[in-house]
């Protein structure tokens, strides 16, 4: 075992970060009395720890010296507050008043103090380098929290999985055996892996393992609406005998329907059921347990609150989270909800979820900037079934291509599903305290959108990423492309000889150079205060200009002659030409019947609304028919209403029916199984 743990980080090789809890109070009390206010060492209670929010409070000054005038700013002995900014992470922000008593932002001041900040952290860093004893403390507490985890390889268990039941015809990949052997095996997976890698099989498989070996009775599969039936013939293609129940939309419609549905659901021996996210929420829950889950944070909060030396921006932001949290508890648990069964009446002890980067949003409790503190509905009640699943089976596990999305918080979130404990014995269950660990801040002024200077502290990039790494693979199966040596399509040579995407330009035009300077005009009379924020406003004015930037219609301007949709249209019909003729074959290695490419045209912004508006996506579509391609050969995904409309659009998209598709990156990002045919991506916004 010795051999086998991970050798010691040196001090020299961990990113210290002052407030991380790791580090341990003593440091930041010794540090704070013996270098910002120059006095001996005191073990008193200048500097606290609130390990229910992870929230370091100054709570007293013990003498004004020198030095304390000295990391303070123009003289007005801000050295403490600026010290406690430092550890949580947060802005710090110097106001004064004008001559008629007006308070303004002094950016000099707080620029001043922004970089007293920086000087601490510095000095701070070399303290904790200061004396042997201390570098081997820290080191010492680091390895130990952080430094400590063994990775498992289920190659070999992979392998020698027989898989009863299987498709013959279907051959898994090696790293498909894997997963599968890892959910076997361990409590709780996150199955990250990349487009392309096969964690649906992996699912399938997974489950079916489970239930033969006794491991779960009835698993649950939550996957995102349009992937139903796709899942579920996947699914019966993998093992023709497996007992699969799924929904459809009128399953859960009416209470009538609900109550019919739970009912099969909960008296039928089944080897999984396959539930859309939508309808995964309608399915409620006892208001005991409820009470119980929504019970257990409140409790956390006014803990807490109690622990809290004085009154700051944590204690507000805890104060009306609390609040929240209780206004919450009474609508949830007085919502009546007639289901007939309770999710917890179901049978259901071993939950799967697809593409589970849609429950990110689980709110934190944080001061930091940029992170949200509320909850997406979805998102808390995909946690408060976890947290009663974990009290008949601990087993559970995520799938998903993008576990981090747009934000590191992301990854935190994920841990608090997969494995709240590993958080917990690591002192890291609190957000704050996770990016004291993992995460490193930048500091800068910001205009905000009433056109003010405001400091923003905000997270800008991993640190001790090794250490994370470790932790994160302890519950995270991480697939990256390279990783598999999956069989992908060559990206193609564009015009500067690259295998690189092509973007395609389009002069402005005279047209778009004018209302570019309406753009301009706007934003110094938003930014001076010369129009009311009710007229226009920052995110007003950003908005027109990115409907501006798709095409000048869509704020009723002259677009001019070339247009996005006239340009991508060009392309489409360009690439319809070149690739007429290609022949497929299907999965047995027939050749189909109908040959020809497909072409996706995705585009965020001016959907068709089915009201006669004039949109992009009915341009484009009238512009290649206009040069060539027939109607019925070009489908919108807002067609596709069903899931049996969608189910029917991708297999005439797969068989040659259908060349050209527009469609969202949400109703057309994820799990769209249409890439037999696809030769070309077309983006109208990025």
């Amino acid at each position: 075992l010795k051999q086998a743990l991970p050798a010691d980080i040196p001090l020299e090789d961990i990113q210290i970060t002052p407030g991380a809890p790791w580090l341990g109070r003593a440091v930041h009390v010794e540090f704070y009395h013996s270098v910002i206010c120059d006095l001996p060492y005191r073990n008193d209670d200048a500097v606290t720890f609130n390990p229910s929010n992870a929230h370091w409070s100054i709570s007293k000054r013990r003498a004004w010296t020198g030095a304390f005038e000295r990391w303070s700013v123009s003289n007005r002995g801000n050295a403490d507050r600026i010290f406690e900014a430092l550890l949580n992470h947060t802005d710090v922000t110097i106001t004064a008043k004008d001559s008629d008593g007006t308070t303004y932002v002094d950016v000099t001041a707080t620029a001043e103090a922004h970089s007293k900040l920086e000087e601490m952290r510095e000095a701070f860093i070399e303290f904790c380098w200061s004396t042997p004893e201390r570098v081997e403390d820290l080191t010492r507490r680091y390895n130990d929290t952080f430094n400590s985890f063994v990775q498992r390889s289920y190659e070999r268990a992979g392998q020698a999985l027989q898989l009863p039941g299987l498709n013959t015809d279907i051959t898994p990949y090696s790293h498909q055996r894997s997963a599968v052997a890892r959910i076997v095996s361990e409590p709780t997976v996150g199955l990250f892996h990349e487009v392309g890698a096969g964690k649906t099989l992996e699912m399938i498989m997974g489950a079916m393992e489970l239930k033969r070996l006794g491991l779960a009775s009835k698993p649950m599969i939550v996957v995102p609406n349009h992937m139903l039936l796709q899942f579920a013939n996947e699914w019966q293609q993998a093992y023709p005998s497996a007992r699969v129940m799924i929904t459809d939309k009128e399953d859960l419609k009416t209470a009538g329907a609900r109550r019919e549905f739970l009912a099969r659901v909960s008296t039928h021996d089944l080897d999984g059921v396959v539930i859309t996210q939508s309808q995964f929420k309608h399915i409620g829950m006892k208001p005991s347990s409820v009470r119980a889950y929504m019970s257990a944070e409140i409790e956390e909060i006014e803990e807490a609150l109690e622990n809290a030396t004085e009154r700051n921006y944590s204690v507000s932001q805890l104060t009306q989270r609390l609040k929240t949290l209780q206004s919450d508890l009474e609508k949830e648990v007085n919502k009546v909800k007639d289901t007939g069964l309770f999710f917890e009446e179901l049978g259901i002890d071993y939950l799967m979820v697809d593409e589970a980067h849609h429950f990110k949003n689980l709110g934190v409790v944080t001061s930091l900037s940029g992170m949200s503190s509320k909850d997406s509905g979805r998102a808390r009640d995909l946690h408060m079934k976890i947290d009663y699943l974990r009290t008949i089976n601990p087993d559970h596990y995520l799938a998903t291509g993008t576990p981090i999305a747009n934000s590191i918080a992301e990854s935190h979130t994920m841990l608090r599903y997969l494995s709240p404990d590993l958080l917990r014995d690591a002192g890291i269950a609190k957000f704050d305290a996770f990016a004291g660990a993992f995460t490193q801040e930048t500091r800068d002024m910001e205009i905000t959108a009433t056109g003010k200077l405001k400091a923003r502290t905000r997270i800008a990039r991993f640190q001790n990423l090794p250490e994370f790494m470790s932790i994160w693979g302890q519950v995270a199966d991480v697939k990256m492309s390279e990783d598999l040596n999956l069989a992908r399509p060559i990206v193609h040579v564009n015009s500067e000889g690259k295998h690189a995407p092509e973007i395609a330009s389009i002069p402005a035009g005279a047209e778009m150079e004018a209302f570019s300077q309406t753009l301009s005009d706007r934003a110094d009379k938003i930014h001076s205060g010369s129009v009311e924020p009710s007229e226009d406003n920052w995110l007003k004015l950003s908005n027109d200009g990115r409907q501006a930037a798709i095409d000048l219609r869509l704020v009723d301007y002259d677009p001019g002659s070339i247009t996005k949709a006239s340009t991508i249209a060009a392309n489409v019909v360009r690439i319809y030409n070149e690739t007429s003729d290609r022949v497929y074959v299907d999965k047995s290695g027939e050749h189909m019947s109908l040959p020809g490419g497909l072409q996706l045209i995705f585009s965020d912004r001016s959907t068709p609304k089915g009201n006669g508006e004039w949109n992009v996506y009915q341009e484009i579509k009238d512009n290649l028919v206009e040069m060539g391609i027939p109607s019925d050969e070009i489908a919108f995904i807002h067609e596709a209403n069903t899931d049996e409309q969608k189910e029917d659009l991708f297999m005439r998209c797969r068989e040659g029916q259908v060349r050209v598709i527009i469609g969202s990156t949400d109703k057309m990002g994820t799990g769209t199984n249409i890439q037999l045919r696809a030769v070309a991506l077309h983006h109208v916004d990025a």
